[in-house]
């Protein structure tokens, strides 16, 4: 794909998420956005946005009453984010 045209989509789909605030789709957008700005070379910025998907999973996890629960998801987001944040080969 062209990393460019990611980049547009993502901070169009962040614009959105900022009228309408959902962290479930949140993260994941976040996460994408961190993927396109690593592969165009902006490892600061995909620090950033990495640690903003961070953030926003909190926000999840702290909307979860069952503590097993709440844990079990918080480890499945963060083994998903290590799996997926990645330096280009």
């Amino acid at each position: 794909g062209n990393p460019a045209n990611a980049s547009t989509e993502c901070r169009a789909a962040r614009e959105i998420l900022r009228l309408y605030p959902c962290p479930l789709i949140e993260w994941k957008v976040l996460l994408a956005a961190s993927q396109t700005a690593l592969l165009g070379g902006d490892s600061d910025h995909a620090e950033r946005t990495l640690k903003e998907a961070r953030e926003s999973l909190a926000v999840l996890a702290d909307s979860i009453r069952d503590p097993k629960l709440r844990q079990k998801f918080m480890s499945c987001a963060l083994s998903t984010i290590s799996g997926y944040h990645r330096p280009p080969a």
